[in-house]
């Protein structure tokens, strides 16, 4: 009997090779012989439903899709027992701004107003913009004004005269001639007397930023830029 072992499932006395090896077990096999491990296996591998694109709501007992239920990793359909609904008025869930009648009321200028006055925005969760398009429209005139005092105050420069340098360079950047990107030139001046020299891209600009507005750096990297420059290709 020393090379016999009894399953613990199917109590029968069978051979050690019928069972598996086992570096926990005291006898070196496991407890249960091979074929019962096959039938075991043979009974948990059963083909699994189709998951629905609807689920009852465990709370209301609605049947909804599946875009109406949170996502959840713990049970087998993916999602959460009970719907988004029931989820936020179990949690006292409150919108800060709620539709009535099919209007929003405006953070801005604080009316009531249709949809259509809102400008989309997916990150919010009714898809609306919490001001309405009246609302953002001043504000952006008023925030070009306050840019605009801004560079009257510090560079002396009216919009009259940015548009006159814009029209003397030809729209371009006055160091590069290159076209500026989607942020348009920029007002490039003397740091000590602080006197507007010409419109830059924000390349050129930041770039003689970071030289200092120094010659001699400047030089320096244009030697350095020819010493590491490839030779042309002879053909």
């Amino acid at each position: 009997m020393a090379d016999m072992k009894s399953c613990a499932r199917c109590c029968k006395a069978l051979p050690l090779d019928a069972f598996h090896l086992s570096k926990r077990s005291s006898t070196g096999r496991v407890s249960w012989c091979k074929p019962c491990i096959r039938e075991h296996r043979g009974q948990k591998e059963r083909i699994l439903e189709p998951i629905s694109d609807r689920k009852t709501c465990s709370a209301c007992g609605v049947v909804k899709m599946r875009d109406q239920f949170h996502g959840s990793g713990k049970n087998r359909q993916g999602i959460t027992n009970a719907c988004k609904d029931c989820l936020r008025a179990a949690r006292g869930f409150k919108p800060r701004n709620p539709i009535i009648d099919g209007r929003k009321k405006c953070s801005g200028c604080a009316e009531w107003k249709l949809l259509d006055d809102y400008a989309l925005r997916s990150d919010r969760q009714i898809g609306k913009r919490s001001k309405c398009k009246a609302c953002e429209s001043a504000e952006s005139r008023i925030g070009g004004v306050q840019v605009w005092r801004h560079r009257r105050r510090r560079y002396g420069l009216s919009s009259t005269d940015y548009a006159k340098f814009v029209a003397v360079q030809g729209g371009h950047c006055g160091l590069c001639g290159g076209d500026p990107d989607r942020r348009g030139l920029v007002i490039d001046h003397d740091h000590e007397t602080g006197a507007v020299r010409a419109l830059l891209c924000n390349r050129c600009n930041s770039g003689i930023g970071m030289f200092g507005e120094s010659e001699e750096r400047l030089m320096l990297a244009i030697a350095y830029l020819r010493r590491f420059a490839r030779a042309p290709v002879a053909e």
